[in-house]
């Protein structure tokens, strides 16, 4: 088996990202979670499904490039 070449990436090469609401530069791990009905699940049973997502660590805002553009209309950026 071969193994897969390992990039190298020089960290002056890359762009931080920051919170766009007080432009914090730490975030935490957070998930949403999301109901799977069971007519669309592969076990055939209900579901809850964790979604990870980042949050700021300062002022809890969640970037919107953080989130996936289909997510449910009801997902409000809030502090939890």
């Amino acid at each position: 088996m071969n193994k897969p070449e390992q990039l190298q990436i020089n960290l002056n090469d890359t762009e931080s990202v920051a919170c766009t609401k007080c432009e914090g530069a730490f975030f935490d791990h957070v998930y949403i979670m999301k109901r799977l009905s069971a007519l669309v699940s592969p076990t055939g049973k209900k579901t809850l499904v964790p979604i990870q997502l980042f949050k700021c660590h300062s002022c809890s805002h969640v970037n919107s490039e953080f989130l996936d553009p289909s997510r449910d209309p009801e997902v409000q950026n809030e502090r939890p």
